[in-house]
C-alpha cells in the first residue's frame, strides 16, 4: 500500500525542469517522408512545389522535387499529414499519408496538365509503402492497440504478434511477462525506446520506467527486428519504438476503467478446491490534451491507477507429516518451529501465491511550435509499484514463506528540438533522463536464517537465499542527428552519449544454505552441505557509451 502519495514532492520540481531547461533540448522519434512526382505519361516533375501540413498541430514543412521527380522530407513527427504537389502548367494535387516512428514512407503523386478551368484536385490517402530501406519493421498504431485485449505485461506484450518472436518464460521471477525473445536474440539485447529515449532495463530483459505510459497514452509502436538503420542501435537484437501522444488543436479526452472479477475466471491447473481463484482487478484513469495556443502550443497529460486483490498461481507443497515431525531430532524439530513451516497427513499441503498491486502513475507533455524552423516537446512521467505476484512468491520453493514482494518507483524526462535550416537539411536534439528503482523485499525477515534446501524434491524451507535485493538505474541520455538530402541521396549522421550509473545490493547467500539429500535425513539432523557468502554486497557501476554513425541512403 501506498504510505500517502510519493508522486506528488516532484511534480513542481518537474514542471520547473522542463520550462528552465527549455533553450538546451533534443528530438523525439521521428520518421521521413519520400515523395515521387510524374506526370501522366511517368515523366519526372523536378521543382513540383511540396507542402507537407500536419493534420494534429497544423505545423507546415515546405520542399522542392529534384532532377528525378523525388524529395525526401526528414525527421517529421509521427502523425498524419496533408500533402500539396503543385507546379507551374498543372492542377495542384492533395493527398493524404500516415508517417510512421523510425522509417522512410515513400508516395507517388501523378500531376495532370492544367486545363482552361483549373481546380484543386484531391485524391484519397495515398499508399504508403517503404523503399528506402530494408528493416524489417511492424508498426501499430492507437486505435489497434485499443482494441487488443493487453491486460498483463503492458506495452512488450504487443511485440509477441510479430513473426519471430516469443516472450519470456511467464512465472520466471525476475524478468517481466512482457518481455521477450526476438529472432532468438537475448531479452537483454532488445532496445526499448519511449519518444527516442532508452527506456531498456540495464540489468534484466524489459522496459525500466514503461509504466510512466498508459496503454492508451500511445500513438503508436514499432518493432524492428532486423536490419535497422545506423540511427537505431545501442543494442543488438530489436528495436522496440513507443511514440506517446501530444496535444493538438481539436480538444480530445478519454476516461477508461478496466474491470476483471472471479465470476470470470477459470480455476487454476493445480488448485483442488474447485473453484476459481478469487481475483479482482481494477485499471482506470484518464488523459486529455488541446491546445493552448492555435497551431503554437499544445498539452497532454495522463493519469492512471490500478488495484488488484486476490489470489495468484497454486502450488503443491512437499512437507513432512505431523507423525515425522513428533518423530524428528530435536534440531529438525527446532528449524520446523522457527520457520513455520506446514506439515500436513498426507505429505503434500496447497500453497497459494498473493496477487496485489498498487500501482500509480501520471504523465505531462508539452508540444511548442516555437518558429517555422523550430519545434520543441518536452513530456515527463513518473510511477509507483508495490506488487506481490506468483513468480516473486515460488522463486525456488512452493511454499509461500519463500519469497518477496516488490516496489518500484520510476520516472521519465525527455526534451527534444528540431529545427529545419533548409528544405533539405534538419537536425534534432534530445536530452532525457530515466530512472527505475526496483526492490525485493522477503516475506518473511530471514536475517540470520540460512535457506533449508532438499534434493529429493521436498520444497525448501525458508526464504530465498538471494533476498533481500535491490537496485537504482540512472540513464542520462544524448543524441543529435542530422540529415540532409541531395538529390537521390538522404545523409545521415549523428552521435549518441550515455552515461549510466546502477547502483545496487544483492545479499545472495549472505544468510547462508544448508542442504540435506532427503527429508528422512534432515528428520534425523544428518546434513549434507553447508554454504555461505560474506562481505558487502553493494555496488556501484557507472559507464559511459559514446556511438557515431554516418549512412547515406541512396535511392
Amino acid at each position: 500500500m501506498f504510505r500517502g502519495n510519493p508522486l506528488h514532492s516532484s511534480l513542481l520540481f518537474v514542471t520547473t525542469l522542463l520550462l528552465t531547461a527549455a533553450p538546451a533540448a533534443f528530438a523525439q522519434l521521428t520518421g521521413d517522408l519520400q515523395v515521387n512526382v510524374a506526370d501522366a505519361t511517368n515523366a519526372a516533375v523536378p521543382n513540383a512545389a511540396v507542402t507537407v501540413k500536419n493534420l494534429e498541430t497544423g505545423a507546415t514543412r515546405t520542399a522542392a522535387t529534384g532532377a528525378f521527380g523525388s524529395i525526401s522530407i526528414s525527421q517529421l513527427s509521427v502523425g498524419d499529414y496533408e500533402i500539396t504537389i503543385g507546379h507551374e502548367g498543372f492542377v495542384t494535387a492533395k493527398t493524404s499519408a500516415s508517417v510512421a516512428g523510425g522509417t522512410s514512407s515513400t508516395i507517388a503523386v501523378v500531376l495532370n496538365i492544367a486545363t482552361a478551368t483549373q481546380q484543386v484536385e484531391v485524391s484519397e490517402r495515398a499508399e504508403v509503402i517503404n523503399t528506402v530501406n530494408a528493416q524489417l519493421q511492424q508498426t501499430t498504431v492507437r486505435s489497434s492497440i485499443a482494441n487488443l485485449p493487453v491486460v498483463v505485461g503492458g506495452a512488450l506484450v504487443l511485440a509477441t504478434a510479430s513473426p519471430g518472436v516469443a516472450p519470456v518464460t511467464p512465472n520466471n521471477p525476475f524478468l517481466g511477462l512482457g518481455s521477450y525473445n526476438s529472432n532468438g536474440g537475448r531479452g537483454r539485447a532488445n532496445n526499448i525506446t519511449v519518444d527516442g529515449a532508452t527506456a531498456t532495463d540495464v540489468s534484466t530483459t524489459g522496459g525500466a520506467a514503461l509504466g510512466t505510459v498508459p496503454l492508451d497514452a500511445i500513438k503508436e509502436v514499432n518493432l524492428i527486428t532486423n536490419q535497422f538503420n545506423a540511427e537505431f542501435g545501442r543494442n543488438a537484437s530489436s528495436q522496440f519504438q513507443i511514440t506517446t501522444i501530444g496535444g493538438s488543436n481539436q480538444f480530445h479526452g478519454e476516461l477508461f476503467e478496466f474491470a476483471r472479477n472471479s465470476f470470470f475466471n477459470t480455476r487454476d491447473y493445480f488448485d483442488r478446491t474447485g473453484s476459481a481463484v478469487p481475483n479482482v482487478n481494477n485499471d482506470w484513469g484518464a488523459m486529455a490534451g488541446g491546445k493552448i495556443r492555435t497551431n503554437k502550443l499544445f498539452y497532454f497529460g495522463s493519469y492512471e491507477q490500478q488495484k488488484i486483490r486476490g489470489l495468484g498461481g497454486t502450488r503443491v507443497a512437499t512437507v513432512p507429516t505431523p507423525a515425522q515431525v513428533s518423530s524428528a531430532a530435536p534440531i529438525a524439530q527446532q528449524i520446523i518451529s522457527q520457520y513455520n513451516v506446514p506439515t500436513s497427513p498426507t505429505g503434500t499441503i496447497t500453497q497459494v501465491a498473493p496477487n496485489t498491486t498498487d500501482f500509480l502513475a501520471y504523465s505531462t507533455r508539452i508540444d511548442w511550435m516555437v518558429t517555422k524552423s523550430d519545434t520543441f516537446f518536452g513530456r515527463v512521467g513518473e510511477s509507483a509499484q508495490h506488487a506481490n505476484s506468483t513468480g516473486n512468491t515460488f522463486i525456488d520453493s512452493n511454499l509461500v514463506q519463500n519469497g518477496a514482494s516488490t516496489f518500484n518507483r520510476a520516472w521519465t524526462g525527455t526534451l527534444n528540438e528540431t529545427h529545419t535550416f533548409s528544405p533539405t537539411t534538419v537536425n534534432n536534439f534530445m536530452a532525457a533522463y530515466g530512472r527505475s528503482a526496483p526492490v525485493f523485499t522477503p516475506f518473511v525477515s530471514n536475517s540470520g536464517k540460512p535457506e533449508i534446501l532438499f534434493n529429493d524434491g521436498t520444497s525448501n524451507f525458508g526464504t530465498w537465499s538471494g533476498l533481500p535485493q535491490g537496485r537504482i538505474q540512472n540513464t542520462f541520455q544524448y543524441q543529435d542527428i542530422i540529415t540532409h538530402v541531395h538529390g537521390r541521396h538522404t545523409i545521415k549522421a549523428g552521435f549518441e552519449l550515455d552515461r549510466v550509473q546502477a547502483n545496487s545490493f544483492f545479499d545472495s547467500n549472505v544468510n547462508g544454505s544448508l542442504t540435506f539429500l532427503t527429508l528422512a535425513q534432515f528428520l534425523q539432523g544428518i546434513p549434507f552441505q553447508y554454504s555461505q557468502r560474506f562481505g558487502n554486497s553493494v555496488r556501484g557501476f557507472r559507464v559511459w557509451n559514446e556511438f557515431f554513425f554516418a549512412q547515406d541512403a541512396g535511392t
